[in-house]
């Protein structure tokens, strides 16, 4: 199986596009790799609400929604013989069963009816199969010396293009006749026939062109030299759907048909994503609904740059833009669930200096007050105090620009008050749900710790005072998150370039310290936690690249999922009560 990626990535290597806006309906399915696998994921058209579909440690490729889309086909590894097989399950992931056995399977398409037809090596050969699902039955359509691959089947079912030796052939199924549609000066393959039958797209030397097939004149739609393989159609013919990249890294884009403009779907730091298919319908987007808890967020987007306040629900539902600033981050909910603060960019100071204030809004986005009104000064990570009064925030403001402190605003007045006052870094505020204390993160000396240079975790109570020491590690640690019921502590532990996030049970103080346990892979770089309502599951970004898509897990570290990918830079979830 191997081969096949072999394969791909020989065929891959990056010319910059030009982007335009995504389409917004329907969804697609690709590869990815993942710790030595390629696992089928799925994301919408405009590359959110990414979900993996496939787990078992074997490859999974090419993979083909079904005509009605309730299904997906793709080649898959037997973990007996190494070989690939056509393997189908549910569009969810669900029910997968592998439907060949025996011999190397090396590229499979429906037919409109519901059958596969799929490319199978015996005998030194590859030829063109037909499989019947409901009954088994298998039959054989091309019969060759020469090695066929490819196939794309005809709207009407009355057509086969296939790629063999380089060349594109028509296969016409009524008469078994067959025509060569390319002459092989150049190889051409992964061909794809278009919703309406009057065109097929295909690689040639790593350019996307099509074919007209009643003419026979060939256009160019993307790329030259080497870089880009298996295009698909999305349902309306206005778009294909692709894969460029080269030995290192491939991600998926999507090229309009009227002027060439391409956009980036999926975002890799390193690593495959591979070839992709487009739904054969279009897909309504994932609606809110009373009943799952909702989610809001800071996201920057991967266009304009600009960093806004976003909704989704723990469904991954299409996210809804809340704010429209330059910069607007690090949103915390008011204990009502109506009203939102957050970061905004706010101008320039008379120095010269940035000048972030505290904003505070409903969840629509409307704006209710600027809390804070900075001359020079700055103000991060709000955190709202359980009964609503006060926002705690780290920040350098108030005649107090050299290090962070933490200080709280009165929400009613803005009146601002420093709680801490310290010459070290003090960050990262958390209230706790009781109201008593604060958690935060601070590099200042403490007797007990086995080293200061890094921030500890610390809590104080709620007016400041009675600062001591939580966690003891020898390592960086920012972001506290109380649970709802203020016996468990989500902190991120900074493991060099790494982080990950522990979980501090208070309820085990040994001398006046408490344990801890990893709850996020290392591979995900973890940061910025928030716990649900019900204390069952942790919301989550992962800086796993140059951007940071949100992840959920459950309080225990299980049931790890991908909340929103969408190339965005999303960080600060917090959960709406």
């Amino acid at each position: 199986m191997r081969y096949l990626l072999i394969m791909c990535i020989c065929l891959l290597l990056i010319p910059m596009p030009s982007y335009a806006q995504s389409p917004t309906t329907g969804h697609i399915v690709f590869s990815r790799w993942v710790d030595g696998d390629l696992q089928l994921f799925m994301v919408d058209a405009m590359g959110s609400q990414a979900r993996q579909l496939t787990f078992d440690e074997q490859d999974h490729v090419l993979a083909r929604f079904s005509p009605d889309g309730t299904q997906i086909a793709y080649l898959g590894t037997d973990n007996d013989s190494d070989l690939s097989h056509v393997f189908v399950m549910d569009v969810d992931g669900n029910n997968s069963q592998q439907l060949t056995d025996e011999y190397l399977d090396t590229s499979l398409a429906w037919v409109q009816d519901g059958t596969l037809i799929y490319t199978s090596e015996r005998d030194g050969v590859s030829d063109i199969y037909q499989l019947e699902l409901d009954t088994g039955v298998e039959t054989q359509i091309t019969d060759s010396p020469a090695r066929e691959s490819s196939p794309t089947v005809s709207p009407d079912g009355r057509q086969i293009v296939f790629q063999e030796e380089g060349k594109l052939i028509l296969l016409n199924r009524e008469d078994n006749t067959t025509q060569a549609l390319t002459d092989g000066t150049t190889f051409a393959d992964f061909p794809a026939w278009s919703p309406d039958g009057q065109h097929i797209a295909f690689v040639e030397g790593s350019r996307i062109m099509m074919m007209d097939m009643q003419s026979g004149e060939i256009t160019r739609i993307v790329g030259s030299g080497f870089g880009i393989i298996a295009p698909r159609w999305s349902p309306d013919g206005a778009y294909l759907v692709y894969a460029r990249g080269d030995y290192a890294l491939s991600e998926v884009f999507a090229v309009r048909i009227a002027d060439g403009a391409n956009y980036q779907l999926t975002y890799r730091y390193d690593g495959y994503d591979l070839l992709p298919d487009w739904s054969p319908q279009y897909t309504a987007s994932i609606p809110f609904d009373s009943d799952t808890p909702r989610i809001i967020y800071s996201g920057q987007d991967r266009y304009d740059q600009r960093t806004n306040i976003y909704m989704t629900n723990a469904n991954g539902a299409t996210p809804m833009l809340l704010t429209n600033f330059i910069s607007a981050l690090m949103p915390t909910l008011a204990p009502d669930g109506e009203r939102m603060a957050f970061v905004a960019f706010a101008g320039m100071s008379p120095y010269g200096n940035p000048i972030n204030d505290l904003y505070i809004a409903y969840l629509d986005g409307e704006v209710l007050q600027n809390l804070t009104h900075f001359e020079d000064g700055q103000a991060y990570f709000p955190s709202w105090s359980p009964d609503g009064r006060f926002i705690a925030f780290s920040g350098a403001c108030c005649e107090t620009t050299e290090n962070a402190d933490i200080f709280v605003v009165e929400v009613e007045t803005g009146t601002i008050t420093n709680l801490t006052n310290d010459p070290a870094f003090d960050g990262y505020p958390a209230w706790s749900p009781n109201g008593k204390w604060i958690a935060f993160a601070s590099s200042r000396p403490d007797p007990s710790a086995s080293s200061n240079n890094e921030a500890r975790l610390f809590v104080m109570e709620a007016n400041g005072s009675n600062p001591r020491l939580l966690l003891d590690e020898p390592v960086a640690i920012s972001k506290p998150a109380w649970s709802s019921d203020g016996q468990q502590l989500a902190v991120v532990i900074e493991y060099g370039d790494v982080n990950v996030i522990e979980l501090v049970d208070l309820a085990t103080e040994t001398g006046g310290h408490y344990q801890s346990t990893t709850l996020s892979p290392s591979s995900l770089n973890a940061s910025l936690p928030a716990w649900s309502p019900d204390g069952t599951q942790i919301v989550f970004t992962a800086y796993t690249s140059y951007y940071s898509p949100l992840y959920i897990m459950n309080a225990n570290g299980g049931g790890l999922r991908m909340l929103i990918s969408d190339g965005n830079r999303n960080e600060s979830a917090v959960w709406v009560p």
